[in-house]
């Protein structure tokens, strides 16, 4: 099973971390039920679980809470290595400052002295490449002065860094021209609303676009066909007639010297009742 361990902030500022915790679910939908579990606490006047007083008075004050991932690990559905995960994250989010509302430290113990079924079956379950506050930086690194980590916890780090920021991408149109490079899928996705996955899954060629562009690794070598300089033929009135990747087709195909082809697209000049166009020009006309 996939154990995705998240945390939660609010729009008051992001940056200050509240909540640590893990999930089976996606994290939107665990996010949907911190806040109607809130909500049902508050309607019933229960007001002893520090989480739910939160997001109340967040939510009072106008601000929303936000949900970020801080990584996924794929364990066997018997086994209980995702509490050593949950004790690892709270212990560290804690120890950079962070004042956490989890009411323990995390794992079996993560959990109320007498809790509904509805309570287990919901509780607990990159920093997502978001840009720290300077108290926050302050906070994590007087936090981290003077302590040695080990080999191990060393790899954990290196490995949620990895899976929060992602790979390096790049963004295409459609039509494969290049937009820009991001530092990272995260990064892209939540700056764009795009959803990660699918970003993910564009640039490992499990799907074709995601949000309306082409997405490759930066370090994919495989061609994304830029159609950028393909060159259009149209009629004197604009109407596309065709469209070619080389000079030597389109004058092939349509009886003009490769000369005039080069007249038309670049001084913009009417050559044997045709015009042509860079594609990147011609879409501009539309």
């Amino acid at each position: 099973m996939i154990v995705t361990f998240y945390t939660l902030a609010s729009t008051r500022d992001v940056n200050d971390i509240r909540y640590v915790g893990k999930t089976k679910q996606s994290i939107r939908r665990r996010l949907q039920g911190h806040i109607c579990k809130a909500h049902e606490a508050k309607i019933a006047n229960y007001f002893g679980t520090y989480n739910y007083n939160w997001i109340n008075k967040e939510e009072s004050d106008g601000y929303t809470i936000v949900i970020e991932e801080i990584e996924s690990i794929n364990i066997p559905d018997d086994s209980d290595l995702w509490k050593d995960y949950e004790i690892y994250w709270i212990a560290q989010f804690k120890a950079w400052g962070f004042k956490l509302t989890n009411i323990s430290k995390g794992g079996k113990d993560n959990y109320l002295p007498h809790p509904t079924e509805e309570t287990i079956r919901k509780r607990a379950e990159k920093i997502k490449g978001k840009p720290r506050s300077e108290e926050t930086k302050r906070k994590i690194s007087e936090a981290l002065t003077g302590k040695v980590m080990n080999e191990e916890t060393k790899e954990k780090v290196r490995r949620s860094i990895i899976e929060l920021q992602g790979k390096p991408v790049k963004q295409y149109t459609l039509d494969g021209i290049f937009i820009r490079e991001w530092e990272g899928g995260a990064t892209a996705a939540r700056e764009l609303g795009l959803d990660k996955a699918n970003l993910n899954a564009c640039c490992r060629k499990k799907k074709k676009t995601c949000g309306g562009y082409r997405w490759k690794y930066s370090d994919d070598d495989s061609e994304i066909i830029d159609k950028s300089k393909f060159i259009v033929w149209c009629d004197e009135d604009n109407n596309q007639l065709g469209i070619f990747r080389y000079l030597a087709e389109a004058a092939r195909e349509a009886c003009v010297s490769e000369t005039s082809i080069r007249l038309s697209m670049y001084e913009n000049k009417v050559v044997c009742n045709y015009r042509f166009y860079r594609y990147a020009d011609f879409i501009q006309l539309k």
